[in-house]
């Protein structure tokens, strides 16, 4: 297996510079480590928290669902020294913004943040994430760009105004994350590559509404190899009036290029009671071939069940469609 780092950057809201920026990420080639995250603007010094949380998963990347609240205690205080010398230089400048930095550090405010993590490992991938940034893993056969799989959302209207986080007070930790393991081995076809893209939720919904429109968004994104490609690439997409646009927030890509190696189906861990609403779609089909099959499953139940009730009346018709 080589790894091969096509991309990684991050970029601000239009009108506002990248000191403004929430996002962040960080690479570890040696650990083979790879990580985003999304603070939130409206929680307490969001980017320091998300900064923190990429650097940590990307040394100490031993995060399962058994020990995340601990994982994250060391961070958790280190986040809160810093805040506390960014209050007291605020004070000690008089910048009318410590008082108000003052009141929410007294009333324990959180910062809060989402995060996906990568990990290979020999002979599978471990994902660590919380909240709606995501993970698109597309196959690369003879030019051909195929969408395998996403983590952990599935399309679109997935989105929402609340993602879940992880919190810098333990108090405010009301989601449990999740941990995938993503099996692999060596393939048969040396032509087969693979791209393992990490992009925060506004690039992330972007390419889902590309993908549900028949756009060749993979393309488009595999075009991108430096940072200038990618301001470019942002910009384009924001002002894109024909039906899809991103919308004007930060946001942060990272695309890997995996050769030697092939993924076996993908095998989640996934919290029980999150299974309900995070069940993902079959690896090798789109969000649009899954509503027709679900569709389709569901008129095969409806014609079963109407088999069952009324079996001497069923027609000849109704039966070649029950086989079919």
């Amino acid at each position: 297996m080589s790894i091969h780092i096509i991309f990684s950057g991050r970029t601000h809201k239009e009108n506002e510079t990248i000191a403004d920026c929430q996002d962040f990420f960080h690479l570890n080639s040696e650990l083979n480590c790879f990580a985003i995250a999304d603070g939130a603007s409206q929680s307490f010094y969001p980017s320091l928290w998300a900064e923190l949380l990429v650097n940590h998963f990307c040394q100490n990347p031993d995060i399962k669902e058994e020990n995340w609240e601990l994982w994250l205690k060391p961070i958790q205080e280190e986040w809160l020294k810093k805040v506390k010398k960014k209050v007291e230089k605020a004070k000690s400048e008089l910048n009318p913004v410590w008082v108000t930095n003052t009141n929410r550090l007294n009333y324990r405010e959180s910062a809060t943040s989402t995060l996906i993590g990568l990990e290979f490992l020999e002979n599978y991938l471990k994902v660590s994430l919380v909240g709606d940034s995501c993970l698109f893993i597309v196959k690369n056969y003879q030019s051909i760009n195929t969408l395998i799989a996403s983590y952990p959302l599935k399309n679109s209207q997935d989105f929402g105004n609340r993602p879940e986080y992880f919190a810098s007070y333990e108090k405010n930790n009301d989601f449990q994350p999740t941990f995938l393991d993503i099996p692999f081995e060596k393939p048969s076809n040396s032509e087969e590559k693979y791209y393992f893209i990490l992009a925060t939720d506004a690039l992330s919904e972007f390419i889902f509404k590309c993908l549900e429109n028949d756009k060749p968004i993979f393309t488009k994104i595999n075009d991108i190899h430096n940072q200038q490609d990618f301001e470019k690439f942002v910009s384009l997409a924001r002002k894109d009036k024909d039906t899809i646009s991103m919308k004007n927030d930060d946001v942060t890509l990272i695309i890997l290029e995996v050769n030697n190696l092939k993924i076996l189906q993908p095998l989640a861990s996934i919290n029980s009671q999150k299974q309900n609403n995070s069940l993902l779609p079959p690896v090798g089909i789109s969000p649009k071939q899954e509503v027709n099959q679900r569709e389709n499953e569901e008129k095969l139940i409806s014609l079963s069940a109407e088999l069952n009730n009324n079996s001497e009346n069923i027609t000849p018709n109704e039966q070649n469609q029950l086989r079919d």
